[in-house]
C-alpha cells in the first residue's frame, strides 16, 4: 500500500466525500468525511450511527476471501454509510460496473482512501477491497502526524498519535492526555507546544479477563457483553463491585475494574502535576483529559469523585476534578486524519498549468485498444486519471491512468485529450447501453472552459507527432524495400498499426534484448499463390536506436529484419503453428486457448504498469518480457491433440499481464 505524499496525495478540493478506514486488532472502522468546504470532518451521521448501532465497525478481510471477486467482497465490508458513496445506494448490486457507473456521476470520480493502520494482513486486505473500484488507497503513518522532533518516536503507533493530532487541532496550546479504551489500553500525552511526552500500554477490559481464563485454571471465560452488561447495571444502581466478592465472576470483574479505575486516576494526577510544572505564558485554559474507544464510558465514570459508585474508592483520596475538563471523544483517530488532510491539501492553483492538472486529475477518460476485448464486449477501455507527474510545462506532464479491468499506464496531454475526447463520445457502458457523458458525469462541466487550450495544445503536438510518423514510415519502407525477398516474393502485408499503450517506464537495454533467442513464424507466398508458414530465430538487433529493428535467420539460412511490430505478430502466428514448428524448444504445458487469446491481446498492446513517481518500470518489464515468452511457448499446449496435453491445458491457470495484480501491502 502506497505512503502517503503531500500535496499530490491529498484529496481534491472538489471531492465531495473521503473514506478513511481504522484497522484494529479485531475490526475496521470506517468514517466518510465530508469535502473541503467542511474541512474533511467525519460526518455526523455516520459516527452517531457507529456509536449506537455499531454500523461503521466490520470485520477485517478473511485470507480465504481474498479469493473471491473483490467487489463482492467489498460490499460485505463497507459500513452502509458508504454503500451509497460507492454503488450508490445501500440497496444497490455490489458489481464492478456499478461502481464504476456511479463513480461516473461522482464530481471527482476517483475516491480517495486514507488507512491508518499497524496490521500487515489488514492493509492487504484493504487494498483487495478496492481492487476494481476507482480509488486511490493510501497507507498514513506516525510521521504524517508527527516529526522526530515533536515526539513521534520509532514505533509508536499511528493511530495514537491521530488521536493526539486530533487534540492538538481541537484544543490548541493545551496540555492534553489521551485514553484509548479498547482492544489495548493506551495513554498518551501531549503539551502545550504540541510535543508528544510519551505514554503506555496495557491490556484492555476484554483482554485482562480473557487472559485469566486462558492461564488461569478453570476461571470462566467473561465476554464483552456480559461485563458490560453488569457494569451498566451497577453504575445505574450507583452498585459497586465489593473490594471482598463471595463468587467468582465478581471476583475476577472487581480486580479488573477497581485496576483499571486507580491506574486511570494516578495517571490523571500524575499529567495533572505535570501540565503545572510546564505551564508557559501561552497556555491557553485548561488541562484536557480526552477519553475513546468501546470501553471509554467506564473510563469517565470513573473519573468522578466517588468513582461513580463503580469501584470502592481507597481512603483519603479525591480527584481534583475542578482542574481538567474531561472530553468523552469517539472516533478521535478519525478527526485527527480529517485535520490532517484539512492541513496538507493543496492551496487553489493560480497558474494556468496548475489549474489544467488540477482539473484532468480524477478525470474519467477512454481509449481504444483493437484485438482487445473490454468488459463493455468492445475494444474501448474507460479509466481514470489517478495522478500527475508534473514536468516544466503541462505539456511535458506524465498523466498516472488505471484503466477499469485493473491496467494502467502512462499518458502524455496529447493523449489525454484524445481520451477525454473519446469519453465524451462514448460515455459510460453499463448494463449493455453507453450512456452518454452529458447526463452522466459532473465532471465534464468543469472541463468545457479548458478544453479549447488543451484542444490547441494537443492538436499542436499530435500534428508534430503525425509529422514524425510519416518521415518514419518512409524511412522504414525504403529500409524494408532493400531487404531481400524470400523465395523471390514481396514480404507479407504490413501488421496491424503500433498500439498506443505507454512503454515510457520500460527500460530501453530490456527492450533490445527482450526477444533475442525468441522463435517465430511467418507467411509468405509460394507457387500458385498458395501460403506457406517459414519459422526463424532472432538473432540479434541491428538498429540499437529508437525504432528498434532486429535480424531474423531463418530456418533455411534466409534472413530479414523486423520491427517491434512485425516481432508482435511474428510471436502470435507463432502461438497458432508452434506445432508445426520441427525445431520447437520442449517447454511445459501452459494455458489453455482462452488463456492465451488474452495473452497475445496483452502482448500486443504492450501493457505497461504503474511504477509510482520516477519508477523504474523494471517490474513491467518483466511481466512484459513475461508475456512474450508465454505468446511464443503457449501454441503447442492449447492446439496438442494428446488427452495429457487437451487434461493439462484445462486444469492449468495462467495469470496475464492484464488481470489485476494480488493486492499487496
Amino acid at each position: 500500500m502506497k505512503e502517503a505524499s503531500w500535496p499530490e496525495d491529498a484529496p481534491h478540493r472538489l471531492e465531495e466525500h473521503v473514506l478513511t478506514v481504522v484497522c484494529g486488532n479485531t475490526h475496521l472502522h470506517w468514517a466518510v468525511h465530508m469535502g473541503k468546504a467542511d474541512r474533511f470532518t467525519p460526518n455526523r451521521y455516520a459516527v452517531l450511527a457507529s456509536r449506537k448501532l455499531n454500523s461503521a465497525r466490520t470485520p477485517p478481510v478473511h485470507k480465504d476471501e481474498l479469493q473471491d471477486d473483490p467487489t463482492s467482497v467489498l460490499g460485505r465490508h463497507l459500513p452502509k454509510q458508504a454503500q451509497s458513496i460507492v454503488f450508490g445506494s445501500e440497496s444497490a448490486p455490489h458489481r464492478k460496473e456499478t461502481a464504476v457507473e456511479v463513480s461516473a456521476q461522482r464530481r471527482i470520480p476517483v475516491l480517495s482512501i486514507y488507512v491508518v493502520s499497524t496490521n500487515k494482513e489488514h492493509e492487504t486486505g484493504m487494498q483487495f477491497l478496492f481492487t476494481d473500484v476507482p480509488a486511490r488507497v493510501f497507507k498514513l503513518t506516525a510521521r504524517h502526524f508527527f516529526t522526530k522532533e515533536e515526539g513521534a518516536y520509532e514505533g509508536i503507533g499511528v493511530d495514537r498519535v491521530s488521536a493526539l493530532y486530533a487534540c492538538k487541532e481541537t484544543y490548541p496550546r493545551r496540555h492534553c492526555l489521551v485514553f484509548d479504551a479498547g482492544t489495548a489500553w493506551t495513554y498518551s500525552a501531549l503539551n502545550d507546544k504540541g510535543h508528544i511526552v510519551g505514554g503506555g500500554i496495557a491490556p484492555g477490559v476484554g483482554a485482562r479477563f480473557r487472559s485469566m481464563s486462558d492461564y488461569c485454571g478453570n476461571l470462566p471465560v467473561i465476554e464483552h457483553d456480559t461485563y458490560h452488561n453488569v457494569l451498566q447495571k451497577n453504575l445505574e444502581a450507583k452498585k459497586a463491585f465489593p473490594i471482598f466478592a463471595m463468587d467468582t465472576q465478581n471476583a475476577m470483574m472487581t480486580s479488573v475494574f477497581s485496576e483499571i479505575a486507580n491506574q486511570t486516576r494516578y495517571l490523571v494526577k500524575h499529567f495533572l502535576n505535570r501540565a503545572k510544572a510546564e505551564a508557559a505564558d501561552g497556555t491557553k485554559g485548561k488541562p484536557i483529559v480526552a477519553i475513546e474507544g468501546g470501553d471509554a464510558p467506564f473510563l469517565r465514570k470513573v473519573l468522578d469523585p466517588d468513582f461513580s459508585g463503580v469501584v470502592e474508592s481507597e481512603p483519603g483520596t479525591s480527584m481534583p476534578v475542578e482542574e481538567f475538563e474531561i472530553e468523552e471523544r469517539r472516533h478521535l483517530v478519525h478527526y485527527g486524519i480529517g485535520h490532517l488532510l484539512d492541513n496538507n491539501i493543496a492551496p487553489e492553483p493560480t497558474n494556468p498549468d496548475d489549474v489544467l492538472r488540477e482539473l484532468l486529475n480524477g478525470t474519467r477518460i477512454a481509449k481504444r485498444f483493437p484485438l482487445m476485448i473490454s468488459i463493455a464486449g468492445d475494444d474501448i477501455f474507460r479509466g481514470s486519471i489517478m495522478g500527475v507527474q508534473p514536468g516544466t510545462t503541462v505539456e511535458e506532464d506524465i498523466f498516472d491512468v488505471r484503466y477499469d479491468d485493473g491496467d494502467s499506464e502512462q499518458l502524455d496531454l496529447t493523449d489525454v485529450y484524445d481520451a477525454f475526447k473519446l469519453y465524451l463520445e462514448v460515455g459510460e457502458a453499463v448494463s449493455g447501453e453507453k450512456l452518454k457523458v452529458d447526463q452522466l458525469n459532473k465532471s465534464v462541466a468543469r472541463m468545457d472552459e479548458h478544453l479549447p487550450k488543451l484542444k490547441e495544445d494537443a492538436q499542436q503536438r499530435a500534428t508534430a507527432r503525425e509529422e514524425e510518423a510519416r518521415e518514419q514510415k518512409e524511412m522504414d519502407a525504403k529500409r524494408k524495400q532493400g531487404q531481400a525477398a524470400k523465395r523471390g516474393r514481396p514480404p507479407s502485408k504490413a501488421t496491424a498499426a503500433k498500439k498506443t499503450r505507454s512503454v515510457k517506464d520500460v527500460s530501453l537495454q530490456n527492450r533490445k534484448t527482450m526477444y533475442i533467442n525468441k522463435r517465430i513464424a511467418k507467411s509468405f507466398e509460394v507457387e500458385n499463390g498458395k501460403a506457406e508458414i517459414y519459422f526463424g530465430t532472432i538473432d540479434s538487433i541491428t538498429n540499437h536506436k529508437e525504432p528498434f529493428f532486429w535480424h531474423v535467420l531463418y530456418d533455411d539460412d534466409d534472413e530479414e529484419e523486423f520491427d517491434e511490430d512485425d516481432i508482435i505478430q511474428a510471436l502470435k502466428l507463432y502461438q497458432i503453428h508452434r506445432a508445426d514448428d520441427p525445431n520447437a524448444r520442449d517447454t511445459a504445458p501452459v494455458a489453455a486457448t482462452a488463456a492465451l487469446k488474452k495473452t497475445a491481446a496483452s502482448t500486443v498492446t504492450a501493457t505497461t504498469g504503474t511504477t509510482g513517481k520516477n519508477g523504474s518500470g523494471d517490474v513491467e518489464m518483466a511481466e512484459r518480457e513475461s508475456s512474450v515468452s508465454q505468446v511464443t511457448e503457449a501454441g503447442a499446449a492449447a492446439q496438442a491433440p494428446s488427452a495429457t496435453a487437451t487434461a493439462a491445458a484445462a486444469t492449468t491457470t495462467t495469470t496475464t499481464p492484464t488481470d489485476p495484480p494480488p493486492a499487496s501491502s
